[in-house]
């Protein structure tokens, strides 16, 4: 009989990409992957990764074995979470990755509610970009995700997740108070051409966003500070260093601050991302419907 562990090491490698990634979520080392991926490979009698450069991807074989194991893996998942609901009291692990402005001011209050009714659901929680949250959720790291889409639509259709619309909230400028652009209460992105920015590093999705924006305008923003958190760039702006661009939401320093409306306006849209299988969880059902209250007081 093949071993699930295994076995769900090799779905996880399908959808992470890395052997890295994979021992990150397991919290175990990349050797320990390649060593138990190897095992999996002498159990079936199958090469079922083959190397490219410095990384491996799957064979084939590998890539028909996930599709074969990947359904009887969730009915597997949904029989344990079936076993945990039997018992009397709610209880079980949620696991929840949630970028960090939603953390704030979304899942924090919502699982202090929770966790002061049923203290015996244990919660974990992680402030991870939305790019990367979806890819921890798809690879069962996490059991809800929380995700930001710029825009509108929907950010996943994939059949496998239920997706919940917690609602939007809209890009801002952030100028100091003394600034010649704070008489205004909007503003557009080419009227920022000349201004010193502070933004996060080039892998932030907002980041992207913004730059993105500035593209369109036909300029590159005049990048004086690249900071890590939202913190640290309000901080920057109030004592007139910068100016920077934050959702509604992420806005927590208005001293010295005047927010002005970016037009046109671009939204962001903040979605709960729950696989299928273990949206019926009474524990996530509780955690889930807690941060959609909270979501529903803030929108």
């Amino acid at each position: 009989m093949l071993n699930t562990w295994r076995l769900q090491l090799l779905v996880q490698l399908s959808k992470l990409g890395t052997m890295r990634l994979v021992a990150e979520a397991m919290l175990i080392s990349p050797a320990t992957v390649s060593m138990q991926l190897k095992i999996l490979e002498t159990e079936t009698s199958t090469v079922l990764l083959e190397k490219i450069g410095r990384n491996v991807k799957l064979t084939a074989a590998g890539q028909r074995l996930v599709k074969e194991v990947s359904p009887i893996l969730n009915q597997l998942e949904s029989v344990t979470n079936e076993l945990q609901d039997s018992a009397q009291e709610v209880q079980g692990t949620v696991r929840i990755a949630a970028f960090s402005s939603a953390l704030r001011a979304l899942v924090l209050p919502a699982v202090a509610q929770v966790n002061d009714s049923y203290p015996q659901i244990k919660i974990i929680l992680n402030e991870m970009e939305p790019d990367q949250s979806l890819p921890g959720l798809q690879a069962h790291q996490f059991d809800i995700a929380l995700i930001a889409q710029l825009g509108t639509g929907n950010a996943l259709t994939d059949p496998e997740y239920q997706l919940i619309n917690l609602g939007a909230d809209q890009l801002q400028v952030l100028v100091n108070q003394a600034s010649p652009l704070a008489k205004n209460e909007s503003i557009s992105i080419d009227l920022l051409k000349e201004q010193a920015w502070m933004l996060e590093p080039d892998t932030a999705y907002l980041t992207k966003a913004v730059r993105r924006l500035c593209q369109q305008a036909g300029f590159s923003p005049n990048v004086s500070g690249i900071c890590q958190s939202y913190t640290t760039l309000q901080a920057a702006v109030s004592h007139n260093w910068a100016i920077g661009v934050l959702p509604t939401l992420a806005v927590t320093q208005t001293a010295n601050v005047k927010l002005l409306n970016l037009q046109p306006a671009t939204l962001r849209q903040i979605f709960l991302a729950v696989r299928k299988p273990q949206a019926r969880v009474r524990a996530i059902q509780i955690v889930v419907q807690a941060i959609q209250e909270q979501a529903a007081a803030l929108f």
